[in-house]
């Protein structure tokens, strides 16, 4: 994770011709700005300044002295860490770009490279992560056991069948179109399974080609997971590589099995066995905390890697959508990528259209009536420039006949002027061809770009998708590491702007953390050094009596804090929020819950019917899908959702509410706690025997803890929203998994083992018996308990951690008050700024030069933030 650091970007002198990433225009963000990256220069400068003062003197080393705090706190502060990170998923299916797209946004042509075929490779997610070298590590998950075995359980089903996959269908009418949609499904599968056990069993099916269909079916799964004993390394692999075509020709190795993918290539390859890959390396995209994910298509056949690929998604924190602009208008996998988006309740998607490059100027036809008439001038100016070139060659050749010579053609200066203009032409016609390539890919991206929007818009919320338009082609072709560039081609291929997007992604929560930092923390750690400088100068003399009567008095209230998040046992550590909420859980979802499961088991058992009447191809192929498949015969169908409609709409509305009153709880809470903060700074404010409040002296120990406690206040309450707004977007989640569809729900996953069981079963009469287990299990209540105990293991997995977020933000703040209160204390007695006055007077010096400089900064930032809405559209 990166650390708070300044980020600026240098523009490239116009001398330089070589392309950098790092001078490209960065995000439109305040977090960028030149003033905003000055001052969070200054601020970290500050720390590392106020550290090494006190750091100068032996009190820092004795621990339990407020030196020795102070110092720990600014080593803190400097080391204090950016956001977590942020994780952009690709999606797209083969072929689409996908590799070169991600390519040129690492800016490492050649690094990530398509299967070609798409046949027989490994359908992974592939993160591509920042690290501060310029090696290349390859990290490599693979499937435990578990996971293997239902893959491969799977897979030998779809094997077995390759030679007659409809001998196991029973007699009876069928739709022929059906039919073949279900063999040519069973047989696409089988041969990837084939494809598959041909890669990782090598040396067996070698020595043996029927050890896979010879023995009984469990026999043969047994046998295949003592195979891959050999295959499977003890740890995760990790290697590191020095360039990046020695990295990317592993990654070939890993992901598609070419070449040898380990030592023994005669024994077989790990790629099937590959569950994940991670790849740091040194690029600018990913300096901030941004993961670039190459995320497979959502038409994956192994249903363990589907499942996968879902569960990856939704922890994305932005997808793009990726597929080529051809046919990015009517593209079917879009349309499913929004349906997934929309059923996840994924709130940032957007698309990325590739291959903008692909035009043909003597075919493009532009709607708008101005394009036209624009590229209509082109071509007449181009054709006029044409008819001009033929007639200079003409003439050229006729000079070249007079003048037999070449000594006679050097000396005739109309030859020479005639060569001139002709080169002259030549290069007005190639301009003239580049600016027409111009103009029509930006037509074009602009109506797709516009179709694509208002195709995607959100009705309920009224935003449009991102949409983008890039060609790898132009960026690489144009790209070059030491020299020259065509800047133009470059900004065409729509590379820079895409890059500055994603950038942009992780931005926002840099630029909140850094204002925090600078607002509060910074501030509240110089009240904290003020307080202390104060306390030894003699004015706590004078203030003893107001220090005196607020020093329980403030204790009460911190101990009321305490007492809002945990119990006055500490040792006990009763989550105080999680043991409420789990108490509205059990009133509001669980008791509907398990009151409803009758009514919807028997209307679940019902949605079944009309399923049970399809042909005994369209029910096989649904449940090889788990339910999610499309045919010819019966269309789309999702039997999780339409067996699940009843608890939907039953819960949707509890579910709201139930939201609400946690909202609501939270809130309360969040008051409380700052009446209580309040009512801490309002104690520390000086005042007259009337309660009339004092002026304070810049000098004054009251003043400085009331500067400390308000900045404390904030960074709780700051702190507490964090924390309410995640569980709020994590609760978001749960209702997904309770409510929605997804094979990563809570019913995909309870269905899960249904659908596997029913899809083992062959045979005469294996139809009926599928139909019996799926209906049966709908329409028990038991699934219904299943996902209820999922659901509450989830909420108190969430409550737990709202709980501990919340404690962990005012643990903090609270040491650091009690910290300045037990200075106070001790400032009633000897103190250790009084020990070495020298010292004092150092830090109080350092201390009023770094308040200026933070004032400073903070008026930087408010700059940089009025000039960024300046210029806002």
């Amino acid at each position: 994770m990166p650390s708070i650091a300044p980020s600026i970007y240098i523009p490239s002198p116009s001398s330089k011709r070589t392309y950098q990433v790092e001078c490209e225009e960065p995000p439109s963000n305040p977090f960028y700005h030149t003033k905003f990256q000055k001052a969070l220069s200054g601020a970290m400068s500050c720390i590392t300044d106020m550290n090494k003062v006190l750091s100068s003197t032996s009190l820092h080393q004795e621990a339990g002295s407020t030196v020795h705090s102070l110092q720990q706190q600014a080593v803190d502060l400097g080391r204090q860490e950016l956001p977590s990170l942020r994780i952009v998923g690709m999606i797209g299916d083969s072929a689409v770009g996908k590799s070169s797209l991600i390519n040129s946004l690492l800016d490492k042509p050649n690094l990530a490279k398509s299967s070609g075929n798409g046949a027989a490779c490994t359908y992974t997610v592939t993160e591509y992560l920042y690290h501060d070298s310029d090696k290349f590590t390859i990290q490599v998950q693979y499937f435990d056991r578990d996971e293997l075995e239902h893959q491969f359980k799977d897979l030998l089903s779809a094997y077995r069948n390759i030679k007659d996959p409809h001998d196991n269908l029973e007699p009876g009418q069928q739709n022929e179109q059906d039919l073949q949609e279900n063999k040519e499904a069973l047989l696409h599968k089988a041969n990837l399974a084939r494809q598959t056990f041909e890669a990782v069993f090598t040396r067996h099916l070698k020595e043996d080609p029927e050890a896979l269909s010879r023995e009984e079916f469990n026999t043969t799964i047994e046998k295949m997971m003592l195979w891959v004993r050999e295959l499977l390394p003890e740890s995760e692999d990790e290697e590191t590589f020095a360039t990046v075509q020695e990295c990317a020709d592993r990654l070939v190795i890993l992901t598609s099995g070419a070449g040898n993918s380990f030592s023994s290539s005669q024994t077989g390859m790990r790629w099937p066995l590959i569950k994940s890959m991670k790849v740091y390396l040194r690029a600018v995209i990913l300096s901030k905390g941004l993961v670039l994910a190459d995320v497979p298509g959502l038409r994956d056949s192994n249903l363990v890697r589907a499942r996968i690929t879902e569960q990856y998604i939704r922890q994305c924190d932005q997808i793009f959508a990726v597929l080529p602009i051809e046919r990015a208008i009517d593209d079917k996998s879009l349309d499913n990528i929004f349906k997934l988006a929309q059923d996840a309740n994924l709130c940032k998607v957007d698309i990325v259209c590739t291959k903008s490059e692909q035009v043909n100027p003597t075919e493009a036809a532009p709607e708008r009536p101005e394009h036209k008439e624009a590229i209509e001038v082109l071509r007449k100016e181009m054709e006029s420039i044409r008819v001009r070139v033929n007639e200079v060659a003409e003439a050229i050749r006729e000079r070249k006949t007079l003048n037999v010579r070449h000594e006679d053609l050097r000396k005739d200066e109309g030859y020479r002027e005639l060569v001139m203009e002709h080169h002259e032409l030549k290069e007005s016609m190639t301009s003239k061809e580049h600016e027409l390539f111009r103009l029509l890919v930006e037509i074009r991206n602009t109506a797709v770009i516009a179709k694509l929007s208002a195709k995607h818009r959100k009705p309920e919320s009224e935003k449009f998708p991102e949409v983008f338009c890039v060609s790898n082609y132009l960026y690489k072709d144009n790209r070059s590491e030491t020299g020259p560039v065509d800047l133009a081609a470059i900004r065409l291929s729509g590379i820079p702007h895409l890059r500055r997007y994603c950038i942009g992604i992780i931005a926002e929560s840099h630029y909140r953390i850094s204002r925090q930092l600078i607002d509060h923390e910074l501030p509240a750690f110089l009240g904290s050094v003020e307080l202390w400088v104060n306390s030894g100068g003699g004015n706590v003399t004078l203030e003893q009596q107001g220090i005196r009567e607020i020093l329980p008095k403030i204790g009460e209230c911190l101990l009321k804090v305490r007492n809002y998040l945990t119990f006055e046992d500490e040792e006990i550590l009763v989550n105080a929020i999680s043991h409420v909420m789990l108490g509205k859980f059990k009133e509001t979802i669980a008791d509907r819950m398990t009151s409803s499961a009758t009514k919807w088991s028997k209307y679940a058992e019902e949605a079944n019917k009309p399923w049970n009447i399809w042909s005994p191809a369209s029910y096989s192929a649904f449940c090889r899908n788990h339910g999610n498949h499309s045919t010819s015969a019966v269309g789309y169908h999702n039997w999780n959702k339409e067996a699940m409609a009843c608890l939907k709409e039953d819960m949707e509305v509890v579910w709201k509410f139930f939201v609400m009153d946690l909202e609501e709880a939270l809130l309360k809470l969040t008051a409380n706690i700052k009446k209580l903060l309040d009512h801490m700074h309002f104690l520390a404010e000086p005042r007259r025997g009337n309660g009339a409040f004092l002026v304070r002296s810049r000098n004054s120990v009251m003043w400085g803890l009331c500067n400390s406690l308000r900045h404390r206040r904030d960074i709780v309450l700051d702190g507490i929203e964090e924390s309410r707004e995640d569980f709020l977007s994590e609760m978001a989640t749960l209702k997904v998994n309770t409510l929605g569809s997804l094979q990563t729900a809570f019913v995909g996953e309870c269905m899960k083992k249904t659908y596997d069981e029913a899809n083992s079963i062959h045979g005469p009469g294996c139809t009926k018996k599928k139909r019996a287990l799926i209906t049966g299990r709908f329409g028990s209540e038991r699934l219904f308990v299943d996902m209820r105990k999922a659901c509450r293991a989830d909420f108190a997995r969430l409550a737990e951690k709202l709980q501990d977020d919340m404690w962990s933000v005012l643990q903090d703040q609270i040491a650091y008050i009690e910290r300045d209160l037990n200075g106070l204390r001790e400032s009633l007695a000897e103190m250790d700024s009084e020990r070495d006055p020298g010292f004092r007077d150092k830090v109080q010096r350092a201390m009023v030069d770094t308040e200026e400089k933070i004032a400073e900064a903070q008026q930087l930032i408010r700059e940089a933030e009025e000039e960024m809405k300046a210029r806002a559209p």
